[in-house]
């Protein structure tokens, strides 16, 4: 793996850390392997639109890829399994762990 995109999580929260900070640091990057993060201001340059999936009744932020793609060369697609196709078994045992995550913090 030579790309990531970061994530934040309960923790950078309650640190007030942003959730890329620890990718700031291009030694580390480099001792990683990592090549390039999804928000990276390198990457993102060369994009000429990043659409993000959202929930329902929204769907796509700012504009529908099928829309997109009649009017954009690049574009930066983000989605999460989340968004398409519900699970709810498995999103409450996310949930669930998630808050216990941040209870025993």
């Amino acid at each position: 793996m030579r790309t990531v995109a970061s994530h934040g999580d309960f923790a950078n929260r309650r640190l007030k850390l942003n959730n890329n900070e620890i990718l700031a640091d291009r030694h580390l990057r480099e001792e990683c392997g990592i090549e390039c993060e999804a928000y990276d201001p390198e990457f993102l340059r060369h994009v000429d639109i990043y659409i993000a999936d959202r929930p329902p009744p929204q769907y796509y932020c700012p504009i529908s890829p099928l829309t997109g793609i009649y009017q954009y060369k690049r574009i930066c697609l983000l989605t999460h399994p989340r968004q398409v196709e519900t699970n709810w078994r498995e999103n409450t045992k996310d949930n669930i762990s998630r808050i216990l995550e941040e209870v025993t913090w």
